[in-house]
């Protein structure tokens, strides 16, 4: 069936949501705990690493909460009205600094960082398994899987005209940890209207199972699902390439082409380019299909760290990388949100049981161990170079390495982008004939 605009709103609403914690996270907390809070780049990376393997613990629990939910609301829905505010109250105190000891600062910022990463594990895993209950149609899956960019890409756009501006209008000028803490009280209460406006506006039509699944049952429902497997580590691979761009543009732009307000721009360049380029996804994927899609993606990510390298502090050659990041993101991030129901219902198929929030819940342990992998990475780099945050001045071995890592990584994780959806399998045709299949059986069981 055709979703009206509402819904389709609703959902992209959701997703504004938690893209402007994600993305902000991902773009200021490492420098946050670094600049900020004096915390050592490795151990801020490590902290990232930490709050994600414990993701690996909780993360499957709450999936099978979810799918064992029944309520007057539906399976998944309760868990957005229920987990939005103290979700937004964490994402603040994340960009708080109080007065303590650097041993509880480490300590304060691994509590708060964890705590935030399982308030986003409630309200992020149901969300993402809600296009199963919306519709079991492919191309209104697709156009879900968009609009879920088109609230990424809005939330980035907002990130990058509002964030920094906030920041310094609160210290006068000056970057202040008030200035960070105001700036995530702002965007909180955005994504709090987010959220609402997605319960309010959605709706779950496709009947829950009526066995309610356990833990067991949900890893059995990945049984030989090998396209499922494949996004799982395609998904890592691509947040792994934009998660870094996020947290690396910081100190590339500060201490290799010495212009911050430049990096305000570039990253209203790839998130502008997202935007509008994602009006075009769901008829190239049509025409070329999911897998080419991605792979289109993996080839951008490469582009971009090839022309990063060759720009190195020319401004035209920085915009030309950016317009390939926002492509990257644009070609294979929404890409990957439409196959996710896609892999739910041949895991269905494949094993006889339901649980697309269980597998939506793997997808984005991947997703965040990508991410946190990245984060790490960054801070790995920043130690391996000599970076030393208490100095203004960088030396030139350590902006020489900065400026390498910031090319050369995209392109290393695009080429293994490639060889992972090389292994993605499931065709538009076959997954129409497992879809007429679950609806027969469905029809059957009443």
């Amino acid at each position: 069936m055709r979703l009206s605009f509402k819904e389709r709103f609703g959902y992209s609403a959701g997703y504004f949501s938690i893209s402007i914690f994600n993305d902000t996270i991902s773009i200021y907390l490492l420098a946050f705990f670094t600049n900020m809070l004096g915390i050592s780049p490795m151990v801020a990376g490590t902290i990232f690493l930490i709050a994600r393997v414990w993701d690996a613990v909780n993360d499957p629990v709450m999936g099978t909460m979810a799918d064992r939910t029944r309520s007057k609301w539906g399976s998944y829905r309760p868990f957005i009205l229920y987990g939005a505010l103290p979700l937004c109250v964490f994402f603040v105190l994340c960009f708080s600094a109080p007065d303590m000891s650097m041993g509880a600062k480490v300590a304060w910022a691994l509590v708060v960082y964890i705590g935030q990463g399982m308030l986003g594990t409630l309200v992020g895993m149901p969300y993402g398994a809600l296009p199963n209950t919306m519709t079991t149609d492919m191309k209104e899956r697709s156009v879900l899987g968009v609009g879920r960019s088109m609230g990424s890409a809005i939330s980035g756009l907002v990130i990058s005209i509002f964030a920094m501006r906030i920041v310094n209008w609160v210290g006068h000028g000056e970057t202040t940890t008030g200035g960070y803490q105001v700036m995530a009280i702002v965007f909180a209460v955005l994504a709090f209207i987010g959220f609402m406006l997605c319960f309010a506006c959605v709706r779950e039509r496709v009947p829950a199972s009526a066995k309610r699944i356990n833990i067991k049952e949900g890893f059995l429902s990945l049984k030989g699902n090998k396209p499922a497997y494949s996004i799982f580590v395609i998904t890592f691979l691509f947040i792994m390439a934009i998660s870094f761009r996020m947290s690396f543009n910081v100190y590339y732009f500060l201490y290799v082409v010495n212009d911050m307000d430049l990096m305000s721009i570039i990253m209203l360049v790839i998130y502008g380019v997202q935007l509008l380029t994602l009006f075009l996804v769901p008829k190239m994927v049509i025409g070329l299909g999911k897998r080419r899609m991605m792979l289109v993606g993996a080839c951008m990510t490469i582009l971009s760290g090839v022309f990063f390298l060759i720009a190195r502090d020319n401004v035209a050659l920085l915009f030309i990388a950016a317009i390939f990041c926002g492509l990257c993101m644009s070609f294979s991030i929404s890409v990957i949100w439409g196959t996710l129901a896609d892999v739910a219902d041949y895991g269905e198929w494949k094993t006889g049981i339901r649980a697309p929030a269980f597998l939506y819940t793997i997808a984005s342990f991947f997703l965040k161990c990508g991410g946190a992998l990245a984060s790490w990475l960054s801070g790995a780099i920043l130690t391996i170079v000599g970076f030393n945050a208490a100095e203004f001045m960088q030396s030139e071995a350590t902006v020489n390495g900065l400026y390498w890592a910031n090319g050369l990584y995209p392109v290393v994780v695009g080429v293994a982008a490639i060889i992972a959806i090389l292994t993605y399998r499931l065709t538009d045709n076959r997954l129409k004939e497992i879809i007429g299949e679950l609806k027969e059986r469905r029809e059957k069981a009443k």
